[in-house]
């Protein structure tokens, strides 16, 4: 019994100095890209659909942007969605309130599929002038080819837009190191 008892200690002991040293702790980025998107917002869409925009050569320049700060792919684990705010191009003071849910997809260009790397499925009512989105742990580094993602845009309406104008889609991903 007293074996048992010191095995248990032991390992007890060893279990706590691997969660010690190991922790979880964050990783920073190497970089950060930033994209744009940018859809036309039609004052008679209806509320009872979703709206899907394609977009099918969206700018984001990682390649660029690792060939200019020196690393070489080797370098990079994967590249992250990390930020996205939505809101109307020109700064127009256009309440966004009539919008219910965003969700931004990637497409994977050789199996066609649709991975999701921002998105807010419920949007809180109320005056806003933009409307800031989550982001997914889709890695971007192989869905784009030549620095170009084909993007599609979701968004579901509660109300009917009060007019006609673009949205705006500013987002930014971050690259990380290989470890």
């Amino acid at each position: 019994m007293n074996k048992l008892r010191q095995f248990c200690l032991f390992s007890c002991f060893l279990s706590f100095l691997v969660l010690s040293f190991s922790g979880c702790g964050t990783r920073e980025a190497l970089f950060d890209v930033n994209a744009k998107a940018e859809i036309d917002i039609e004052l008679g869409m209806n509320l009872i659909e979703t709206h899907n925009f394609v977009k099918p050569s969206i700018r984001i320049p990682l390649q660029a942007t690792i060939t200019n700060l020196g690393f070489k792919n080797e370098d990079i684990a994967e590249t992250l969605p990390f930020s996205a705010i939505v809101k109307p191009r020109f700064g127009d003071n256009i309440n966004l309130d009539f919008i219910h849910a965003i969700n931004i997809y990637i497409i994977d260009p050789e199996q066609l599929k649709r991975r999701e790397i921002f998105y807010l499925d419920f949007i809180q009512a109320g005056t806003k002038t933009e409307i800031e989105l989550l982001p997914t742990l889709v890695d971007i580094t192989d869905l784009l080819i030549n620095d170009l993602a084909i993007v599609e845009i979701s968004i579901e309406l509660r109300q009917f837009p009060p007019s006609s104008f673009d949205l705006c889609m500013d987002m930014q991903f971050s690259g990380f190191m290989a470890e």
